[in-house]
């Protein structure tokens, strides 16, 4: 497994680290602390879940979290904050986050990301994930009644156009 944790303060990052060695262990820690290092580890691929802040030096949690899904649209983001009140918990949730929690909870992390990574493997976009482009699969209720066999999927291309397949 290979986490992103995003916190200007290392302390920080150091202490969910600590947490997260206790269940996962064997994962893949990758830090980031600085606008410049979060624009080098996003052009990487292989994350699981990231975790981040809300109040950044160079952002706040909810532009940086846009960012993310810009460019790694299944990837999980928990957000793991002090700064933040009851208005943005909602403002993340609402905007797709896995999950918020407030530090002096951070034990409940461990529950949050076995949670979320359960989450995106159930989820049909995200199983398509590793085509690199978004894939959206369904079968028409209409459609169906004339034809039960008849499914199309819809794949983004990466200049945004929508290719459709029938099958």
């Amino acid at each position: 497994m290979r986490f992103l944790i995003i916190d200007d303060d290392p302390v920080e990052r150091s202490l969910t680290i600590a947490i997260l060695r206790g269940k996962f262990a064997d994962a893949d820690m990758v830090e980031v602390g600085s606008c410049e290092v979060f624009d080098e580890k996003m052009a990487e691929t292989g994350f699981d879940l990231a975790i981040t802040e809300y109040t950044l030096g160079w952002t706040d949690g909810l532009t940086f979290f846009k960012a993310i899904k810009s460019s790694h649209a299944c990837l999980p983001v928990i957000m793991l904050t002090d700064s933040g009140g009851e208005d943005i918990a909602v403002a993340a949730i609402k905007n797709g986050m896995a999950d918020y929690i407030v530090k002096r909870n951070r034990r409940r992390l461990l529950d949050a990301i076995e949670s979320s990574l359960l989450e995106t493997k159930k989820t049909e976009f995200c199983k398509n994930a590793e085509s690199k482009a978004p894939r959206y699969e369904r079968r028409d209720p209409f459609i169906s009644r004339f034809e039960p066999d008849l499914a199309y999927s819809m794949t983004i291309s990466p200049d945004g156009k929508p290719i459709l397949e029938w099958r």
